[in-house]
This record gives structure tokens, sequence and C-alpha cells, in this order.
């Protein structure tokens, strides 16, 4: 009868885990099931392009992705802005890279209008998710 007790023991202390196991099990599903949820959160993305101020016309330096956006607002220092596309100017290319300049009238503030001053643009893209991005880059990756 001694034997039987004794091997009961043995028996619970092969086949339990640790709390410290089950405390990690936990914590580690709980940070996939968080990761999970962040990268279907949406978010709009923002694309910045350099611009420079030319004759009172803000001139806008950007790649064919500017013309693949279809909701396009201005952004200047986080404040938006209305504005009017002029012209756009023959593309040029840099780096086996295309870029084209856009004239854009819009009325700047007396501190950023002055001639030849560089200004970071940025213009609020497409709704997007972290999901959709890491597919996007590694698509981007496999084409290269």
């Amino acid at each position: 009868m001694e034997n039987n007790v004794f091997n009961v023991s043995a028996h619970k202390l092969r086949t339990s885990k640790p709390p410290k196991v089950n405390s990690y099990i936990t914590i580690l599903l709980l940070m996939i099931i968080i990761f999970i949820i962040i990268l279907f959160i949406p978010y709009h993305r923002y694309d910045r392009y350099m611009s420079y101020v030319k004759n009172n016309e803000l001139v806008i330096i950007v790649d064919n992705n500017y013309f693949n956006n279809k909701n396009k607002e201005l952004y200047i220092d986080g404040k938006k802005y209305s504005y009017k596309i002029e012209k756009i100017s023959d593309k040029y290319m840099e780096n086996s890279q295309v870029y084209y300049e856009i004239f854009v009238s819009i009325e700047l503030p007396k501190n950023l209008n002055i001639n030849n001053n560089v200004i970071e643009v940025s213009y609020r893209g497409s709704q997007t998710n972290l999901f959709k991005e890491i597919i996007r880059i590694f698509k981007k990756g496999m084409i290269k």
C-alpha cells in the first residue's frame, strides 16, 4: 500500500505542468491575439513629398504613387490646406525613379511663402491596415 501512494505522487509530478509554464503560455497567447487585432486596425496612409516655393506657387516633386491616390488632402505642418493644381511638368528620371513637378496654387502663411523655401508636404492617402502594408512590402521586394 505504501508503494501505491508513492507511485501516485510520482505520476502527478510527471504529468502536471509548473505554474510558470501556464503563465508563459497565457501571456504568449494574449500577445498573439493582440498582435492579430493590431494587424487589422484600419488607418490612413500619409505620403510625404518635398516641395519648394517659386513665384508664390508651390512646386511639389512627386512620384507615380501620387497619381494612384484618389483621396488627396494637402497637409503642411499638420494643417490642412485647400489647393488647385495649375500644371504638371514633364517627367524626369533620377536613379531609375520617375518624378514629376506639380505646380500648385495655394494660400500659404507669410512665414512659409518665401521664394525657394523648401517645405515638406503630406498627402492623406487611402485607408489601409498593417497586414496590407506588410503584403505590399513583400510584393515590392519580390518584383525587384
